[in-house]
């Protein structure tokens, strides 16, 4: 078997650059006068009577055959020694037995972890509770592939047998003393070289550069894997710069990765616990202690968390249970795992085949001993729990991961994502195909994106009113999320309202205009500018329907299917709507509109032109005809009009929509300063 490759940046192309060491810290030991001088001394060499040369650190010179001279700062031991930075003292053991407790605790030490986002829930926890995905090479094709990272499996099996002596430091109190965690580093006593050596090949020498995180949920996992390709786009939807290769955004994932994931959690914990549980050295129950009874489990030492196997399956608690321990200072509440609901029937039959220890009874206590593979196997163990734990209703969660109406895309500031903007926030509206996804695959923007998608996508219900029902609706929405409490936007016109900009591609460009009128006289929110991307004048007599909202079903995926059902509502509304009027004041008010026009047309098998491109070759896509003023700015960009957000266009779009909003944005501040405004 062919082992895969962490995917590094230079392995597509780009460059691969080295990074210098800003800073190095030195030995305390290393920095005295006497060390500095014997190191400068003996790098000197010889003069040419084969006498050492001396160094004068009181006189600063240097001791030659022509005599002294004068020395270069640089070799002063005073200069050396004030340059250079003591490197601190390791931290010594846990005092006292609170700060003890702390230390060996596996969910202190699970809230300690550096703090991670994940993009597909917009949520942001320690890096315990979430999963690592690394970019690795296929070892046979080299494309790129997502796999899971190690963060869950480091260092769960045993490195070394722990010493015996530490048996017997084992406080007497109620609650199991445990003492302070050794270093586990030193080198294992009988061993050969060879096992040495074969050990450093298996161990990874480094972390992927390229690497997301993700909720440790199945569901969502599984939600990746599945038709809406959303979510995949997403995990690199914050990266940028010269890591992120094109070939990078095309990486493949499994479809069954949570199934794989789950697996490689579970035969880890298998083997992890099949270790302990086959001790050869007294005493036998060091690590997992067997108990008759759950009152037994209270005179346990070093409780850590239960490991059950009940043999009535019926009627017991799979997702979480605990356990509380009356009189105890440390450790009230346990953790209790059902082992035939965390690890799956075959994983427990493998344990029970590999441990004696347990083939008979049905209530283990894992302890808490201090070391670092027990306490990954704490964690790990509790990892499975919220792998597979599943919320009260799986439908809001759902619902909750398609995204509320309207839904936050990009904040201003990935690094600080509550952080209040007074840069004007964008409502970005879903195409023809309902979905919002195109806008998920956009760099940074730098600014508070939100997107709207069609409410109706999954459930095939269609707007009564047309474009001027879905208008109302959508301005009601935007309304609302202005008036929430954590709003970013804090800035304000001289009229109360709160600016905001639309847009959105083809048909999100022709609801913008529609949104904006609804809002035209509104106290609260006030539209500053409207970025149409490649949205076609809907006034021609001609059809401008197109092959995308054909009705033909063979060959597509579900998403498709609801997409094209979208559009073909989405057309007939196009021809039954009417243009919105801003007459009297309401002319000056109209907010400003910035262009983004495909070059190309969109290729047919027959060469015809369809509808989108009848207006191809005017400048202002058929819109002169409502109003020749009525664009601020006209920015042509690659491609034709159904793979403008090609995965190879995105970071050009990108680009163009972020000068598309900066050139509204001076727009505005001219409207805000005109007496219409």
């Amino acid at each position: 078997m062919k082992r895969c490759t962490v995917l590094r940046p230079n392995s597509f192309g780009t460059l691969g650059l080295r990074q210098a060491q800003r800073w190095h810290s030195y030995d305390k030991a290393s920095l005295t006068r006497e060390a500095l001088l014997q190191k400068v001394e003996a790098g000197l060499g010889r003069d040419a009577d084969g006498e050492s040369l001396k160094v004068n650190p009181e006189a600063k010179t240097i001791s030659t055959a022509a005599g002294d001279l004068p020395i270069s700062p640089i070799f002063d031991p005073a200069w050396m020694q004030a340059r250079r930075k003591t490197a601190k003292a390791a931290p010594g053991p846990p005092l006292g037995r609170f700060r003890r407790k702390l230390a060996n605790n596996p969910f202190a030490q699970a809230l300690a972890t550096p703090i991670r986002r994940c993009p597909s829930s917009a949520t942001s926890l320690p890096r315990y509770f979430l999963q690592d995905f690394e970019l690795i090479k296929h070892p046979t094709s080299g494309a790129p592939w997502w796999a899971p990272g190690p963060l869950s499996f480091e260092h769960v099996q045993p490195m070394k047998r722990l010493d015996e002596a530490q048996a017997n430091t084992i406080g007497n109190g109620h609650d199991g003393e445990a003492p302070a965690p050794e270093p586990m580093s030193a080198p294992v006593a009988g061993r050969k070289d060879n096992a040495i050596d074969s050990e450093k090949d298996v161990r990874r020498q480094r972390r992927a550069p390229i690497t997301s995180y993700m909720l440790n949920r199945k569901l969502l996992v599984d939600m990746v894997g599945g038709p809406n390709k959303k979510y995949l786009a997403m995990l690199l939807a914050a990266r940028s710069g010269m890591a992120i290769a094109p070939d990078s955004k095309t990486a493949v994932w499994r479809e069954d990765m949570g199934d794989v994931l789950l697996q490689m959690m579970r035969q880890q914990a298998t083997d992890a616990l099949a270790t302990r549980g086959n001790r050869l050295h007294e005493p036998k129950h060091k690590f997992i202690e067997p108990c008759a009874n759950w009152k037994d489990v209270e005179s346990v030492r070093l409780r850590g968390c239960v490991l059950w196997l009940p043999e009535k399956k019926k009627d017991v608690a799979d997702q979480y249970a605990t356990l509380d321990i009356e009189g105890a200072q440390y450790g009230k509440k346990m953790v209790v795992h059902n082992l035939h609901w965390l690890l799956g029937e075959r994983e427990v039959q493998r344990l029970r085949d590999s441990a004696q220890l347990f083939r008979d009874g049905e209530i283990f206590v894992l302890k808490q001993w201090p070391s670092t593979s027990v306490m990954k196997l704490h964690l790990l163990l509790w990892r499975l729990h919220g792998y597979l734990a599943e919320p009260a209703s799986s439908i809001d969660f759902l619902s909750t991961m398609r995204g509320a109406n309207p839904e936050l895309i990009q904040p201003e500031d990935w690094a600080r994502p509550n952080k209040p903007s007074y840069n004007t926030p964008v409502f970005l509206i879903h195409d023809g195909g309902g979905t919002t996804f195109a806008y998920h695959c956009l760099e940074i923007l730098g600014r508070y994106i939100y997107g709207i998608h069609n409410p109706y996508f999954y459930t095939g219900e269609v707007f009564e009113g047309g474009i001027p029902e879905m208008g109302r609706i959508y301005a009601k929405w935007i309304r609302d999320t202005v008036l929430e409490k954590g709003f970013p936007a804090q800035r304000r016109n001289h009229d109360g309202t709160i600016s905001i900009m639309l847009g959105g591609w083809s048909l999100g460009g022709l609801l913008s205009m529609e949104v904006a009128r609804q809002l035209a006289d509104d106290d609260v929110v006030r539209v500053s500018g409207i970025l149409m991307i490649d949205s076609i004048y809907p006034g021609n007599e001609e059809d401008t329907s197109s092959d995308e909202a054909s009705t033909d079903r063979d060959g597509l995926t579900q998403n498709q299917i609801l997409s094209r059902r979208c559009m073909a509502e989405a057309v007939r509304m196009v021809r039954q709507w009417r243009l919105p009027e801003w007459p009297g004041r309401l002319y000056n008010r109209r907010p400003r509109v910035v262009l983004l026009r495909a070059k190309e047309y969109v290729p047919t098998k027959d060469g015809r032109i369809v509808g989108l491109d009848l207006n191809r070759e005017d400048d202002l896509l058929g819109w002169g005809d409502y109003d020749e003023e009525m664009f601020c700015d006209v920015l042509d960009v690659d491609g034709h009009h159904f793979d403008m957000f090609a995965f190879e266009r995105i970071d050009a779009m990108t680009k163009s929509i972020k000068k598309g909003l900066d050139r509204l944005e001076e727009c505005s501040q001219m409207m805000m300063f005109s007496d219409s405004w």
